[in-house]
């Protein structure tokens, strides 16, 4: 079979899509990062073109509409093993049923990508309670996290629009991906940001202030550390100042 590996950016697997889509035979796309080649495969690799990529987005949001575009994003962002070729297969019903596509829940090609974005817009709405910024410049918030799935463009979108009036970072640990923002627009990459300020804690006192409240409020005798966790899954308990 005809196999498309792209180079895991969703740039590049609207730019392997635009290829596969108009191949005639039989055809998947893979991503490079999850994908061993089998028996049989016929690998054609496709480099990211950022030109090729607008013209897709822009295609696909005006085709199929902006809904099928986001589900594809957020499903994209679940960096499960086999969502690359279920996006294709959700894009091939997308530009025959349109938004009709966004209620096919019994069509097999269409559910593994619903399900994906759910699962990514669930926990970046989960997130958004999780992450505690901490000053470690004059004028720069920090705070690190690490979401199962790469969750970190919707969340800095989120605060982008509600903190514009800070400059701060958010930093996916487990990816290596920053999110900056800089008082004026928002970048988020894997490059380390240049001009980053040093790690430096300057909110120590009042995190111990913090802990302080939280611990004279709490009433020792009803702490209930499983019905803790079912509201707050333990991993993320290092990341929040009041349960270390």
């Amino acid at each position: 079979m005809i196999t498309y590996i792209y180079d895991s950016s969703f740039e590049g697997l609207l730019t392997a899509i635009y290829f596969a889509y108009k191949e005639e035979e039989e055809c998947r796309v893979v991503s490079g990062s999850f994908h061993q080649l089998e028996l049989g495969d016929m690998p054609v690799y496709v480099e990211s073109d950022p030109e090729l990529y607008s013209k897709m987005e822009n295609y696909i949001a005006g085709r199929c509409g902006i809904e099928n575009l986001m589900s594809m994003y957020r499903a994209f962002l679940g960096e499960l093993p086999d969502i690359s070729d279920a996006i294709f297969r959700f894009f091939k019903v997308a530009m025959k049923k349109g938004l009709e596509a966004q209620y096919m829940h019994a069509n097999p090609d269409v559910l593994p990508v619903l399900n994906a974005e759910k699962t990514v817009a669930r926990e970046s709405q989960k997130m958004l309670g999780f992450i505690r910024f901490k000053k470690i410049a004059d004028d720069t918030l920090y705070s690190s996290y690490q979401p199962t799935s790469n969750t970190t463009p919707l969340v800095a979108k989120h605060f982008s629009e509600r903190m514009n009036s800070y400059k701060w970072i958010i930093h996916d640990t487990v990816r290596g991906v920053y999110a900056v923002y800089n008082g004026s627009e928002c970048i988020v990459g894997k490059t380390v940001p240049r001009n980053l300020p040093v790690l430096r804690d300057i909110d120590a006192d009042y995190e111990e202030l913090w802990k302080s409240y939280t611990k004279s409020v709490a009433i020792k005798e009803r702490r209930n550390l499983r019905l803790q966790m079912s509201f707050m899954p333990k991993k993320y308990w290092k990341f929040l100042t009041e349960m270390n």
